[in-house]
């Protein structure tokens, strides 16, 4: 009979086999301006998004189980294949100049599901113009692969704080501040076109790769009507509460797993 010692002793060899076979899926991936990432699977992929300090990193660490993590800015992109056997996740950076990464990626990655856009639901209404900004930005790409119909999730983190506004509350305003972007951005855009046409050795350059026709194309589209709704994307947009720091990410949990199961 093997002694007590033997069998702790293969319980340790086991445990740490695991251990360390479930942490190789966790990659920090360094990724440089065009170069594209993608997974060695064909299970469906979701990515985070949303700006610094509203908690996202956090909220990767919790759905990929490593909820112990120091959350510190970080310049690379955050990949974990396999989530539950289920599904691929991604962490963008959130600090202005490093989104070109998630932009570059969030045209080319395959079998895109949903972003999870992480907002702070202690900000005023009255200051979300970044945000806005940021939201447009990620829906500009949405909007610009046909092929897919790609859903949003307003996470709204924080909200177990006093100073947190309910999600309706969150979205209405979004969606007043992308309006008036929508506006400014037609006007820059459209000038942008109008020195192109008047120059053709340019417009190489000053289209850059059709990018910025592409875009306007999107905001006339979805600057037609009166007032700019999500209701006006391919895809869905939710908005939904929940607290990091409280592990009440139920909604958010369940808002990935419809988008599984459909």
């Amino acid at each position: 009979m093997l002694s007590v010692t033997v069998l702790t002793a293969v319980l340790v060899v086991v445990l740490t086999t695991v251990y360390f076979l479930v942490q190789r899926k966790r990659v920090k991936v360094p990724i440089a301006i065009g170069q594209e990432i993608g997974v060695s699977n064909k299970k469906p992929v979701f990515v985070l998004a949303g700006p610094s300090n509203a908690g996202k990193t956090a909220l990767f660490n919790m759905l990929v189980g490593d909820e112990m993590r120091n959350t510190v800015m970080s310049q690379e992109v955050s990949k974990v294949e396999n989530v539950d056997d289920e599904f691929n996740l991604f962490d963008f950076p959130g600090h202005f100049k490093l989104r070109y990464k998630l932009f570059d990626q969030l045209k080319n990655l395959k079998k895109v599901s949903g972003v999870v856009f992480v907002v702070d639901s202690t900000v005023d209404p009255k200051e979300l113009t970044k945000t806005a900004e940021f939201l447009l930005d990620v829906i500009l790409v949405t909007e610009s692969r046909k092929e897919d119909e790609i859903d949003i999730l307003i996470a709204c983190n924080k909200s177990e704080l006093f100073s947190s506004r309910p999600p309706l509350k969150i979205k209405e305003a979004l969606e007043r501040e992308i309006d008036k972007i929508i506006v400014r951005k037609k006007k820059s855009l459209s000038d942008v076109k109008g020195k192109a046409s008047s120059n053709d050795d340019d417009d190489e350059e000053m289209m850059n790769d059709n990018d910025n026709g592409a875009s306007l194309e999107i905001l006339n589209e979805l600057g037609s009507t009166k007032a700019f709704k999500f209701s006006l994307l391919d895809g869905s947009v939710e908005a939904i509460s929940g607290s990091v720091s409280k592990k009440n990410i139920d909604g958010w949990n369940q808002w990935i797993h419809e988008r599984l199961s459909s």
